[in-house]
């Protein structure tokens, strides 16, 4: 059973960045359980951070679920420490998934203090669910056993995004790619913090003999700069 802090995702939701609506073409609630926790009167103000989709109603839905563990998505609002706590009060295992990494630079402030709690955490979950390399290694980085880390990363659904043969080639001949092109595709927002502008530079260092194309999916704030 799935349990959600809120609808975003579900209902069409307006993204300020790329000024447009977002709305999936996918049925994204079918073919599992799920529950949407009760939302208090300030959910979903992104301006509040961790206070940002607050809910209640968490500890009656897991004493009430007869789960045989909980996955928690990260840590980052009240939400998910909440529901950290109301799984030990229940004798509920519980494992941590998400993209924490040490690779990007911050302040010396906010570093201490995400190393105190990450402290803290350690000694509450039962295991992690590391997503890749770098996510291993900040485990690893702050204490955590190996024997309690357990790979778990990202699926794709390769029947629906893997094209077929037609639509790839027709694909290369609107964007005038060769079909003996090597072609580099990313996928991101268009923010500096995505740093789309690295592999830009990136692929401009590759050799000059090399027959290779770069797209850039997605949209954003700098997307002119990148243009």
């Amino acid at each position: 059973t799935a349990i959600y802090m809120s609808s975003r995702g579900v209902d069409p939701v307006y993204d300020k960045e790329k000024e447009v609506m977002i709305d999936w073409d996918i049925p994204v609630l079918e073919g599992y359980d799920h529950v949407f926790l009760e939302k208090l009167p300030f959910h979903d103000d992104e301006r509040l951070g961790f206070w940002d989709r607050a809910n209640f109603g968490l500890s009656e839905t897991l004493q009430n679920g007869n789960f045989d563990a909980a996955i928690l998505h990260g840590y980052q609002y009240f939400t998910n420490i909440a529901a950290l706590y109301a799984c030990k009060s229940a004798g509920i295992p519980v494992f941590m998934r998400g993209e924490n990494e040490d690779f990007f630079y911050r302040s010396f402030r906010k570093k201490a203090v995400r190393d105190v709690f990450v402290w803290g955490l350690k000694n509450l979950l039962d295991a992690a669910l590391y997503i890749g390399k770098e996510n291993k290694k900040f485990y690893l980085n702050h204490g955590f056993d190996e024997e309690r880390l357990f790979h778990v990363p990202y699926c794709v659904d390769n029947e629906r995004f893997h094209p077929r043969k037609e639509g790839q080639a027709k694909l290369r001949e609107n964007l005038g790619i060769g079909d003996e092109e090597v072609l580099f595709v990313t996928a991101s927002k268009h923010r500096r913090d995505r740093y789309v502008v690295d592999v830009i530079d990136a692929f401009s260092s590759l050799p000059n003999d090399l027959d290779a194309s770069l797209v850039l999916l997605g949209d954003g704030p700098v997307r002119s700069e990148l243009e």
